[in-house]
């Protein structure tokens, strides 16, 4: 064992603890070189692991020092070996837990390499070499390609990062419990703890359409899990009458707990044959009472991380459905800060450090945007509906406004109504169509949800155009100064960065709180419509079940009545005559029961419960869009907010030397920040083809069930 071999020749800046103090500190080390089967990753961001406190602070006593933590890394491939063929340079890759395995065994044959007894971890292990591991709190990382994922085109890299290690973990007792199975029947999941776990365990059971529980000891986090994360119920664990009433009621349990604790009370609420998965890592050992296992036939027992087959699995996963981790990014400089408040609990739910510099992570993203694409969003463009709808939105704005604002580098928004323009069905349309109707409060509130988002989307993509107008100013800067190489043109120059650098930032039209406040409103809308169509559909069950008893008497009472009518004719002449007066009898009652069935006809209750599911789907994918669109706006924000501050610099400094520095940033940095535009005006296209395919599915199901009433 050696912290470094004869390969090991590439020099690494990374933060390492040195001691079980556990605190971080700058750290240069060695990398191998990249072999034939290598890839090597230039790291933009890694999660922070409860994993990687206990590891600095040696809680486990297995920790070699120094130690380089973190297994949550996500990054570009800069380099690959000569016989790697699932990768290429440019694409954008994460690697968790496992760095090498024996290859060998049953498990690694089996796809189950995590559980291989001669496994090696992303740090604090012995690779093949001989060397020790070192992880993603670095700049670059070597690794094999058998242990590299791919992550969706669609997915942000910082809160992709954690997915590698929380959210493979959750996945995998998921899966092996049959509950990401789209075929069948909803469950009742329970998930013990609301963390950087927790959290995700949420998101994957909503996904997957089951009912889900978070049991907690905070009381506070009641309206976190249910309004913004959408969990369906809530349990206090210290309070012995909310688990009394729990008793018996869960299928399945996460146990995402990493502090000692006892299983006993939360085992009693697991049903007959119920399971209890413990993926939490404690470090002291936890209570196992027996009763509950005994009495109950329940199944306690743990995971680990996941396979690689199971992680990219879980990748495409969360590519599909939209799933990303709740994250707080940080700074190199301050991991010992982000630990201490983890150690505390003190994050929702997962620090993320953002290793490369604001130049790194542009020159990253925009090699990432050219050399690989989003074929999800290729998809959606080829269709007519985001033809048309471009379209639209180009021949309402006319490329001569748009040439005139640039021009004129105003910071006024775009005086077009584009949500009048757009939406489907319009608002006034849809009031008028409404009107004197029964129509349920709900579907009325999401109608208003929907216009809202519109007008939302309109505001971004003003903004989007004031933003790209705005930077007209810094092409003529670059253009000026590639026209003389001793800036004669300096003044210039000078007026227009100052120009720009007084311009007000569009992008701070939709500020974070509003982002905040769309997100929870829309969660809360989300949660009661979930509500009420699960009370109409146990109507509607209801209801199939009165029909069913009703139809076996009525087939019992006729067959009694025939039956009579011949006890009649074959005794007595009476029959003869009273018989034509019975048969008129039970078509009455034939003619009646069939007026009955038709009154307990469930279309109307049919109907009602596909607006709803609809409404409810179309909320829940305008919250996954507007998270999207949050995560660009923030991060041009920042961008914006930096190309002022530089031209505002360069302007106070009034040195040519100066200049020619940031206008050589600019230039480097051009074409990335107009691709993150067109990224974001991208998803705001997208997002106005949402919320009109959703309304006119509602409004389709309102129609029908208008034509049913008749």
């Amino acid at each position: 064992m050696a912290q470094t071999t004869p390969n090991h020749t590439q020099t690494v800046s990374g933060w390492a603890a040195h001691d079980s103090s556990g605190k971080i500190t700058p750290y240069t080390f060695k990398r191998r070189e990249n072999g034939i089967n290598d890839v090597t990753i230039d790291i933009l961001y890694c999660g922070i692991c409860h994993t990687d406190l206990h590891h600095v602070r040696n809680d486990w006593g297995i920790t070699m020092y120094p130690v380089v933590p973190g297994h949550e890394i996500t990054g570009l491939i800069s380099k690959v070996g000569s016989n790697v063929s699932k990768f290429k340079i440019g694409d954008r890759v994460g690697v968790g837990c496992l760095a090498a395995s024996c290859l060998e065994c049953e498990f690694c044959k089996d796809s189950q390499e995590n559980y291989c007894d001669q496994i090696q971890f992303t740090y604090n292990g012995i690779f093949w070499d001989g060397s020790i591991t070192y992880g993603g709190y670095s700049k670059m990382l070597v690794a094999d390609q058998r242990y590299v994922v791919h992550v969706p085109e669609n997915l942000p890299m910082d809160a992709a990062a954690p997915l590698l290690c929380a959210g493979v973990t959750v996945f995998c007792p998921l899966k092996d419990n049959n509950m990401l199975e789209l075929d069948s029947p909803p469950k009742k999941l329970g998930v013990i703890g609301l963390g950087g776990l927790g959290h995700v365990a949420v998101k994957f059971g909503k996904a997957f359409g089951h009912h889900v529980t978070v049991i907690s000891t905070s009381p506070s986090k009641e309206d976190e899990a249910k309004h913004r994360l959408g969990a369906d119920d809530f349990i206090v664990s210290t309070d012995l009458a909310q688990m009394q009433a729990k008793k018996r009621s869960l299928d399945l349990i996460l146990d995402t707990v990493a502090a000692k604790h006892s299983l006993g009370s939360y085992l009693e609420l697991l049903k007959v044959n119920g399971t209890l998965v413990i993926v939490g890592a404690p470090d002291k050992p936890i209570d196992l009472p027996s009763f509950p296992l005994i009495f109950g036939k329940r199944v306690v027992k743990g995971s680990m991380t996941g396979s690689m087959k199971e992680t990219q699995e879980m990748m495409d996963v969360c590519g599909k459905y939209n799933i990303t981790c709740d994250i707080e990014k940080t700074t190199p400089n301050k991991i010992n800060e982000a630990l201490d408040r983890l150690s505390k609990n003190d994050v929702k739910y997962r620090f993320v450090i953002d290793i490369a510099s604001r130049r790194e992570n542009k020159r990253a993203d925009s090699l990432a945007n050219k050399l690989s694409v989003n074929e999800e969003y290729m998809e959606a463009h080829r269709t007519k509906s985001y033809v048309d709808m471009l379209t639209k939105v180009q021949g309402q704005m006319g490329r001569k406004s748009l040439d005139r604002l640039a021009s004129s580098s105003s910071s006024n928004p775009l005086r077009v109504h584009l949500s009048e323009y757009l939406l489907e069905p319009r608002q006034e349309t849809l009031t008028n169509m409404i009107e004197g109707s029964n129509l349920h409060h709900l579907l009325i509130d999401y109608f208003e949800a929907s216009f809202e988002a519109c007008n939302a989307c309109e505001l971004l993509l003003r903004s989007v155009h004031q933003a790209r107008a705005n930077y007209q100013i810094i092409k003529r800067v670059i253009k000026l100064t590639k026209r003389t190489s001793d800036c004669t043109q300096s003044h210039a120059i000078f007026e227009e960065l100052t120009l720009f650098a007084s311009l007000k930032n569009p992008l701070l039209i939709i500020s974070p709180t509003r982002f905040r406040d769309i997100h929870n409103s829309y969660g809360i809308l989300l949660h009661k419509l979930t509500k009420k169509l699960r009370t109409v559909r146990r109507r509607a069950k209801f209801i199939r079940y009165c029909k069913k008893i009703l139809g076996f008497g009525l087939v019992v009472s006729y067959g009694a009545l025939l039956f009579a009518l011949l006890v009649l004719a074959v005794h007595s002449m009476v029959g003869i005559f009273a018989a034509p007066g019975l048969v008129v009898c039970s078509l009455g009652l034939v003619k009646k029961s069939k007026l009955v069935t038709r009154g307990l006809k469930m279309s109307l209750l049919e109907r009602f419960g596909a607006q709803l599911e609809v409404a409810a789907k179309g909320v829940f994918i305008l919250i996954n869009d507007f998270d999207t669109m949050s995560r660009l706006v923030m991060r041009l924000q920042d961008e914006i907010e930096h190309n002022k501050a530089i031209a505002d610099m360069c302007v106070t400094n009034g040195n040519s030397e100066v200049l020619m520095k940031v206008v050589r940033e600019f230039r480097i940095n051009q074409t990335c920040f107009l691709e993150q535009l067109e990224e974001l005006e991208e998803h705001i296209y997208l997002c106005f083809l949402t919320i009109n395919r959703s309304r006119t599915l509602v409004m389709h199901e309102i129609m029908e069930l208008q034509r049913a009433h008749r």
